[in-house]
C-alpha cells in the first residue's frame, strides 16, 4: 500500500486560490516520489482572506476522503466563542480547549477587568474578531449583520471548527498553531481532567498553543520536531538547537503560502495572486538564523 506523507500547511487565513495552486505543487511533489498526501493545515482556515467559506469546505471534504487534517487556530476559536455567546442554538457546546466569553469574564482575562458587565465585554469580543479579519469571514457568507445572534452560518462548517483539535502528531512531529514550551504541550496532551483546576491548567496551555510567540527555553518535544504556524515571517524558520519550525509566511499579507514535507525535509510555496485586496497591512520579519 502506498504511504500517505504528511505536509505541514502554515496559516491559510481564507486565501483559497493560494490553496489551490498549493494543492497543485503538493500534488506534483507526491506523484514524482511514488507517495500519498495528507495536506495538515496549522489552524487559521478563516479571517482576513476573502474565501474563508470555501478553504473550510475544502478541508471538510478532505477530511472525509482523508487528504486533509487541520488544528485550531486562535481565529476559528475566537469565532467560536463568539457564536456559543450570541447564538447559542448554533453552537451550544464549546470546544473544551476554548475559554468562553463567559469564563474569560469571570476569570477576568483577556482585559476582561476593564468592563463593568458581561454583554460590555461580548461586544468588546465581537468588535476585536471583526476588526482582526472577522468581516471578510462574514462577507464569504454573504453575511452582512454583525448581530451574531441573525447569523445564518452552515451547522456542519461550524461543527467541523468546533471539533477540530489542538494538537496533531506523529512519530516524528508534533504539530500546534503557535510556538509551544514542553509544559504547554505536556499539558494539552494530558486533556482536561474531573477537577476544576486541572481543567483551567489544560485550558491556559491550550490557550498558549494558539497565541503565544515566545520561543521555548528548551526542546518543545524531547522526541519529535515542532511544527507551528501564528507568526508571520517572510520565511520559514528552524531552530537547530531546539528542534521547532515556523512556517507561517504571511500569504494573506502578500507573503506566500508554504507546506512542509515531513517524508524529505523539502518546502513548497505558492505566492499571494491578489496582492492588491488585503486590507491588513503586515510587514514580515526576517528572522537571523538560530545554530
Amino acid at each position: 500500500m502506498t504511504k500517505r506523507v504528511p505536509y505541514i500547511v502554515g496559516d491559510i487565513h481564507g486565501c483559497f486560490d493560494e490553496l489551490i495552486a498549493l494543492e497543485k505543487m503538493i500534488k506534483e511533489h507526491s506523484a514524482a516520489n511514488r507517495w500519498l498526501p495528507l495536506l495538515v493545515s496549522v489552524g487559521d482556515l478563516i479571517d482576513r482572506g476573502q474565501n474563508s467559506n470555501q478553504v473550510i469546505n475544502r478541508f471538510q471534504e478532505g477530511q472525509i476522503r482523508g487528504t486533509h487534517s487541520c488544528i485550531l487556530g486562535n481565529h476559528e476559536a475566537d469565532f467560536l466563542r463568539l457564536i456559543e455567546a450570541f447564538n447559542p442554538t448554533l453552537l451550544p457546546k464549546l470546544n473544551p480547549a476554548i475559554f468562553s466569553i463567559k469564563e474569560d469574564f469571570l476569570q477576568k482575562r483577556r482585559g476582561a477587568e476593564f468592563y463593568t458587565n458581561e454583554e460590555e465585554f461580548q461586544q468588546a469580543s465581537l468588535v476585536s474578531w471583526l476588526e482582526q479579519g472577522g468581516f471578510e469571514t462574514l462577507a464569504s457568507y454573504q453575511i452582512k449583520s454583525h448581530d451574531p445572534s441573525t447569523w445564518n452560518l452552515p451547522v456542519d462548517a461550524i461543527s467541523f471548527l468546533n471539533n477540530l483539535p489542538i494538537i496533531w502528531a506523529n512519530n516524528d512531529y508534533v504539530v500546534t498553531h503557535a510556538l509551544a514550551s514542553s509544559a504547554q504541550l505536556k499539558a494539552a496532551l494530558s486533556g482536561p481532567l474531573l477537577q476544576k483546576s486541572d481543567d483551567f491548567l489544560f485550558k491556559e496551555s491550550c490557550f498558549a498553543l494558539m497565541w503565544n510567540r515566545n520561543h521555548p527555553e528548551n526542546h518543545p518535544d524531547p522526541h519529535r520536531v515542532h511544527l507551528s504556524g501564528h507568526s508571520p515571517l517572510a520565511e520559514v524558520f528552524a531552530s537547530k538547537k531546539f528542534k521547532f519550525i515556523q512556517i507561517d509566511t504571511g500569504c494573506v499579507y502578500g507573503g506566500e503560502l508554504t507546506a512542509f514535507c515531513c517524508a524529505n525535509q523539502e518546502l513548497l510555496a505558492a505566492p499571494m495572486q491578489n496582492k492588491a485586496f488585503s486590507r491588513h497591512p503586515h510587514t514580515l520579519v526576517k528572522k537571523k538564523p538560530d545554530l
